[in-house]
Protein backbone atom coordinates (compact mmCIF):
# COMPACT_ATOMS: atom_id res chain seq x y z
CA UNK A 1 0.00 0.00 0.00
CA UNK A 2 2.78 2.44 0.89
CA UNK A 3 4.66 1.72 -2.34
CA UNK A 4 1.51 2.55 -4.30
CA UNK A 5 1.29 5.87 -2.50
CA UNK A 6 4.97 6.63 -3.19
CA UNK A 7 4.51 5.78 -6.87
CA UNK A 8 1.52 8.12 -7.09
CA UNK A 9 3.50 10.85 -5.33
CA UNK A 10 6.47 10.35 -7.67
CA UNK A 11 4.27 10.48 -10.79
CA UNK A 12 2.57 13.63 -9.47
CA UNK A 13 5.94 15.24 -8.86
CA UNK A 14 7.14 14.44 -12.39
CA UNK A 15 3.93 15.77 -13.95
CA UNK A 16 4.07 18.91 -11.80
CA UNK A 17 7.70 19.55 -12.77
CA UNK A 18 7.11 18.99 -16.48
CA UNK A 19 4.12 21.32 -16.52
CA UNK A 20 6.49 24.17 -15.71
CA UNK A 21 8.29 23.79 -19.07
CA UNK A 22 7.85 26.59 -21.60
CA UNK A 23 5.20 25.57 -24.09
CA UNK A 24 6.28 28.20 -26.64
CA UNK A 25 3.15 30.34 -26.28
CA UNK A 26 3.82 33.51 -24.36
CA UNK A 27 1.16 34.74 -21.94
CA UNK A 28 1.23 37.94 -19.91
CA UNK A 29 2.99 37.17 -16.64
CA UNK A 30 5.14 34.33 -18.04
CA UNK A 31 8.78 34.30 -16.96
CA UNK A 32 11.49 34.26 -19.67
CA UNK A 33 15.28 34.39 -19.28
CA UNK A 34 17.96 36.26 -21.17
CA UNK A 35 21.35 34.87 -22.19
CA UNK A 36 22.87 35.75 -18.80
CA UNK A 37 20.14 33.81 -16.97
CA UNK A 38 18.31 36.87 -15.62
CA UNK A 39 14.56 36.35 -15.42
CA UNK A 40 12.04 38.75 -16.96
CA UNK A 41 8.25 38.83 -16.79
CA UNK A 42 6.34 39.16 -20.05
CA UNK A 43 4.22 42.33 -20.20
CA UNK A 44 3.00 42.42 -23.81
CA UNK A 45 4.17 43.50 -27.24
CA UNK A 46 3.95 46.33 -29.72
CA UNK A 47 4.41 46.39 -33.48
CA UNK A 48 7.12 48.80 -34.59
CA UNK A 49 4.75 50.20 -37.25
CA UNK A 50 1.93 50.86 -34.75
CA UNK A 51 3.52 54.08 -33.48
CA UNK A 52 2.75 57.65 -34.50
CA UNK A 53 2.71 58.52 -38.19
CA UNK A 54 6.22 59.66 -39.05
CA UNK A 55 5.01 63.17 -39.91
CA UNK A 56 2.20 63.58 -37.39
CA UNK A 57 3.53 64.18 -33.88
CA UNK A 58 0.29 65.50 -32.40
CA UNK A 59 -1.88 62.68 -33.82
CA UNK A 60 -4.32 64.86 -35.74
CA UNK A 61 -3.89 62.87 -38.97
CA UNK A 62 -2.20 65.75 -40.79
CA UNK A 63 1.36 65.13 -42.00
CA UNK A 64 2.64 68.44 -40.74
CA UNK A 65 4.97 67.70 -37.87
CA UNK A 66 7.57 64.93 -37.28
CA UNK A 67 6.94 62.13 -34.79
CA UNK A 68 9.15 61.83 -31.71
CA UNK A 69 12.01 59.33 -31.65
CA UNK A 70 11.47 56.26 -29.48
CA UNK A 71 14.04 53.74 -28.32
CA UNK A 72 12.74 50.23 -27.67
CA UNK A 73 12.60 51.05 -23.96
CA UNK A 74 10.86 54.44 -24.33
CA UNK A 75 8.30 52.84 -26.69
CA UNK A 76 7.58 50.24 -23.97
CA UNK A 77 7.07 53.08 -21.48
CA UNK A 78 4.70 54.80 -23.91
CA UNK A 79 2.71 51.60 -24.45
CA UNK A 80 2.74 50.06 -20.96
CA UNK A 81 3.53 52.95 -18.58
CA UNK A 82 6.45 53.88 -16.41
CA UNK A 83 7.83 51.36 -13.93
CA UNK A 84 8.89 51.82 -10.32
CA UNK A 85 12.36 52.90 -9.27
CA UNK A 86 13.78 49.37 -8.92
CA UNK A 87 12.12 48.01 -12.06
CA UNK A 88 13.12 48.18 -15.70
CA UNK A 89 11.94 47.03 -19.10
CA UNK A 90 13.70 44.71 -21.51
CA UNK A 91 12.81 44.37 -25.18
CA UNK A 92 13.17 41.32 -27.38
CA UNK A 93 12.57 40.57 -31.04
CA UNK A 94 12.23 36.91 -30.05
CA UNK A 95 9.38 35.39 -28.10
CA UNK A 96 11.28 32.63 -26.31
CA UNK A 97 14.34 34.48 -24.94
CA UNK A 98 15.03 38.09 -24.04
CA UNK A 99 17.68 39.23 -26.53
CA UNK A 100 17.69 42.95 -25.57
CA UNK A 101 17.08 44.00 -29.17
CA UNK A 102 14.23 45.90 -30.82
CA UNK A 103 13.03 46.58 -34.35
CA UNK A 104 13.90 50.11 -35.57
CA UNK A 105 12.85 52.09 -38.61
CA UNK A 106 15.56 54.42 -39.91
CA UNK A 107 14.35 57.59 -41.62
CA UNK A 108 14.90 57.48 -45.41
CA UNK A 109 16.67 54.16 -45.10
CA UNK A 110 15.76 50.66 -43.82
CA UNK A 111 14.35 48.88 -40.82
CA UNK A 112 16.36 46.38 -38.82
CA UNK A 113 17.05 45.16 -35.28
CA UNK A 114 19.31 47.07 -32.93
CA UNK A 115 19.98 47.27 -29.19
CA UNK A 116 16.88 47.98 -27.08
CA UNK A 117 18.29 51.39 -26.09
CA UNK A 118 19.66 52.31 -29.54
CA UNK A 119 19.25 56.06 -30.09
CA UNK A 120 20.12 58.06 -33.21
CA UNK A 121 18.94 61.64 -33.52
CA UNK A 122 20.94 63.34 -36.29
CA UNK A 123 19.72 66.90 -35.54
CA UNK A 124 19.46 66.41 -31.74
CA UNK A 125 15.88 67.65 -31.84
CA UNK A 126 14.17 64.47 -30.58
CA UNK A 127 12.15 64.20 -33.80
CA UNK A 128 12.06 61.50 -36.45
CA UNK A 129 12.74 63.91 -39.32
CA UNK A 130 16.32 63.66 -40.56
CA UNK A 131 17.93 61.00 -42.73
CA UNK A 132 19.46 58.47 -40.34
CA UNK A 133 17.13 59.09 -37.36
CA UNK A 134 15.99 55.77 -35.87
CA UNK A 135 12.80 54.99 -33.97
CA UNK A 136 11.46 51.73 -32.51
CA UNK A 137 7.83 52.89 -32.68
CA UNK A 138 6.80 54.80 -35.80
CA UNK A 139 4.61 54.40 -38.89
CA UNK A 140 7.04 54.85 -41.76
CA UNK A 141 8.26 52.19 -44.22
CA UNK A 142 7.11 49.05 -42.41
CA UNK A 143 3.47 48.05 -42.65
CA UNK A 144 1.52 47.25 -39.50
CA UNK A 145 1.34 43.48 -39.13
CA UNK A 146 4.57 42.71 -41.04
CA UNK A 147 5.89 41.07 -37.87
CA UNK A 148 8.33 43.69 -36.66
CA UNK A 149 7.14 42.80 -33.16
CA UNK A 150 8.92 44.04 -30.07
CA UNK A 151 8.15 41.85 -27.04
CA UNK A 152 8.22 43.73 -23.73
CA UNK A 153 9.40 42.29 -20.42
CA UNK A 154 9.97 43.78 -16.99
CA UNK A 155 12.32 42.86 -14.18
CA UNK A 156 11.05 40.25 -11.78
CA UNK A 157 12.17 38.77 -8.54
CA UNK A 158 11.38 35.11 -8.90
CA UNK A 159 11.02 33.40 -5.54
CA UNK A 160 12.50 29.97 -5.08
CA UNK A 161 10.03 27.33 -6.13
CA UNK A 162 8.79 26.73 -2.59
CA UNK A 163 6.00 24.40 -3.68
CA UNK A 164 8.59 22.01 -5.14
CA UNK A 165 10.60 22.22 -1.91
CA UNK A 166 7.55 21.46 0.24
CA UNK A 167 6.56 18.60 -2.06
CA UNK A 168 10.11 17.18 -1.88
CA UNK A 169 10.08 17.38 1.92
CA UNK A 170 6.77 15.53 1.98
CA UNK A 171 8.24 12.81 -0.25
CA UNK A 172 11.25 12.52 2.05
CA UNK A 173 9.00 12.23 5.09
CA UNK A 174 6.94 9.49 3.44
CA UNK A 175 10.09 7.70 2.33
CA UNK A 176 11.54 7.87 5.84
CA UNK A 177 8.29 6.60 7.29
CA UNK A 178 8.28 3.75 4.82
CA UNK A 179 11.89 2.79 5.62
CA UNK A 180 11.20 2.80 9.38
CA UNK A 181 8.65 0.01 8.94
Amino acid sequence: MNIKFLNIALVSFVLFSSSMANAGILNVGDIVSDASGENWQYVGFYDMASGPLYYDENGDGVEDDPAPIYTGISAAEANFGMLGTNESYAISTLETIVNHEAWYDVFQSFYDTRSEDYFVDIDSDGLYASAGDASAWVQDKAEFGENQINYVFKTVNVPEPSSIAIFSLALLAFGRRYLKK
